[in-house]
């Protein structure tokens, strides 16, 4: 089938012109295009969970060994719960459920390990001034890192990482009230939260309101 294009005539036979206008004919196969809808292949998080986890038991292991030589297992049992917790941690994370059920399951895990950690210790300062601030920051650096790396779910991760960044306050809570001794993590801690809270409202704002709006059915 032959096409004018400027008479907008279709043709059946082997006409080469246009009888209106003279215009050389085209193929109309070469007008009608096709158009197909561009997917975008996801990316898949498993070989990261995978990687991630193996180097966490391999650290468990390193840990042991070390410790074996000094007869003293104290300081890789620390390391364990530190690498089984972040592999807890990673799994809860990237686990599809209410967010405020993953929250308050990382919370108690969070508490979970401080606790453990006390007892190995049997130094509850050092856990307060050096543990718990420090735990609660490279959560918040890993929610920050998954929000911006996972583009496929801004809204949810957004509110995700809103609410533990206002966890992450808690040690700053617990300096004013004379609970802690040593103030530089809690510190540090204190103003990469407060940061992130602001570039959260200034450069994800509407994000973060949906997200509240989708929650509480506002």
């Amino acid at each position: 089938m032959s096409y004018c294009n400027q008479c907008k005539i279709n043709y059946h036979s082997n006409q080469k012109k246009c009888v209106l206008c003279q215009q050389k004919l085209i193929n109309s196969s070469l007008k009608e295009k096709e158009y197909f809808p561009f997917f975008r292949k996801k990316v898949s998080i498993k070989p990261f969970i995978k990687y991630f986890n193996y180097i966490n038991l391999m650290s468990i292991l390193i840990s042991i060994l070390i410790d074996l030589q000094d007869l003293s297992l104290s300081f890789s049992l620390i390391v364990s719960i530190s690498n089984l917790y972040a592999i807890a941690l990673a799994s809860f994370i990237f686990r599809r459920e209410f967010w405020t059920f993953k929250l308050s399951k990382i919370i108690l895990l969070s508490l979970l390990t401080l606790l453990l950690i006390t007892l190995i210790l049997q130094q509850t300062n050092l856990v307060l001034d050096f543990v718990l601030p420090i735990t609660l920051l490279a959560n918040l650096l890993l929610f920050f890192i998954i929000f911006i790396t996972r583009k496929d779910k801004p809204i949810d991760m957004s509110l995700h990482l809103l609410a533990f960044s206002i966890v992450t306050l808690l040690p700053k809570l617990l300096q004013q009230l004379s609970l802690l001794k040593v103030t530089l993590p809690t510190d540090i801690a204190f103003y990469s939260s407060l940061s992130l809270i602001i570039y959260l409202l200034l450069f994800y704002r509407r994000l973060v309101f949906e997200a509240l709006k989708r929650q509480f059915h506002i």
